[in-house]
């Protein structure tokens, strides 16, 4: 039987439904498989920039998930009954303060594609 590879991407989700992302980080690969938990938009930047995450599927796949963890935290938050944590999230509260969030978030992970772009 063949060793079975491990997943670039692994995601699970809480009791509130917000997204947890880790990856395998591909600089220590062959030697070494060790999962680096993405939190945050800006982590996934800093392990697409520094190549812990490679091939243009992972990549994508990665920059796509970082910013659904972010909508699930946003979600969860909404649904609380915390005005600061609403207040954290006001763009959830049209289609274009949605828009306005996003389309800076999406740039900025853009920026992090370290070889050829499309």
């Amino acid at each position: 039987m063949a060793p079975t590879l491990p997943l670039s991407i692994r995601t699970s989700t809480d009791v509130n439904g917000v997204l947890s992302l880790s990856i395998v980080d591909q600089l220590l690969l062959p030697h070494t498989v060790s999962y680096v938990p993405i939190p945050t938009i800006v982590a996934a930047h800093a392990a697409i920039k520094n190549m812990q995450i490679r091939g243009a599927p992972a990549i994508a796949s990665l920059a796509a998930l970082s910013i659904a963890s972010e909508l699930s935290r946003a979600l969860a938050a909404h649904a609380s009954n915390s005005s600061e944590e609403k207040a954290k999230y006001a763009y959830l509260a049209s289609p274009v303060d949605l828009a306005g969030f996003l389309e800076p978030q999406l740039d900025f992970l853009y920026t992090a594609r370290p070889t050829a772009v499309n």
